[in-house]
């Protein structure tokens, strides 16, 4: 999940894509990136 946002991150960067879906699928790539590096801060602490 992580390496996902990055990636989208970087394709939209690099391809100079501005349409919305392009951006809806950014949006959404970067939610589920933040929401693994939360998950695995937590895991990392023994939260889980």
């Amino acid at each position: 999940m992580i390496f996902s946002g990055i990636f989208s991150v970087l394709a939209c960067a690099a391809g100079n894509v501005r349409n919305k879906w392009m951006q809806v699928c950014m949006v959404i790539n970067c939610i589920y990136a933040a929401g693994a590096v939360g998950i695995a801060g937590m895991i990392a602490y023994g939260m889980f």
